[in-house]
């Protein structure tokens, strides 16, 4: 009977330990930004993703945390290749809230300009991104904003699709999610362009950020 009983609470724990938090400081403050199902750490020897990734992350921004499929992460522990994953997620906070927590109305505000320009960005924007990516390697042929497709209390979403001239084009969907007075930027990237790779995206950012949310 107690190894039955032991076999039990094996197997009534085993769904939990599938869904371990991951937590991260973000400013000071301790947050569980732990992914969607399918997704999970890269192992922390590819110090060279770590600074592929860190290659698109703005100047105004720092880069918190990133995960990869669970595939790419087993195909990591077998091979030694060093491709960029075609579907990565990614964490940045802005460095303007380092010193001090964001606000409703910093959260607020942030969201009136996104629902404004419909996540089109401005022309200032534009040019910025353009000379810090060819800093790093990518020219930036076109960005089209497919504006904001969810809008909720604690969160917003906006998609665009990005296409290089010497790199594969990008379907982004960044989700910006207000949690125990902290801005995440949660970042959701596909190499393509279809109908399919925006709608996925668009599922994996509403999916992620109701998450965070929860688990906060």
């Amino acid at each position: 009977m107690t190894l039955l009983r032991s076999v039990v609470v094996l197997l009534l724990t085993l769904p939990h330990l599938t869904l371990a938090a991951v937590f991260v400081d973000v400013q000071g403050i301790q947050i569980d930004v732990q992914p969607p199902k399918g997704f999970t750490s890269a192992p922390a020897a590819e110090k060279w993703l770590t600074e592929a990734i860190a290659k698109s992350v703005p100047p105004s921004n720092t880069l918190v945390s990133y995960f990869v499929t669970d595939q790419t992460a087993r195909r990591f522990a077998t091979a030694a290749d060093q491709l960029v994953p075609p579907r990565r997620l990614v964490v940045q906070v802005s460095k303007r809230f380092d010193n001090r927590d964001v606000e409703k109305g910093d959260f607020e505000s942030t969201r009136r300009v996104a629902l404004e320009r419909q996540g089109r960005f401005s022309d200032e924007v534009r040019a910025k991104a353009k000379v810090m990516l060819e800093q790093r390697g990518l020219i930036q042929d076109n960005v089209l904003s497919l504006g904001v497709f969810v809008d909720q209390p604690q969160y917003f979403g906006v998609t665009n699709v990005m296409t290089y001239k010497n790199s594969p084009s990008l379907v982004g969907c960044s989700m910006l999610v207000y949690v125990k007075k902290r801005l995440l930027f949660l970042y959701i990237f596909v190499e393509g362009g279809s109908s399919a790779d925006t709608a996925w995206v668009e599922k994996v950012g509403r999916d992620w950020a109701e998450k965070v949310i929860r688990s906060n």
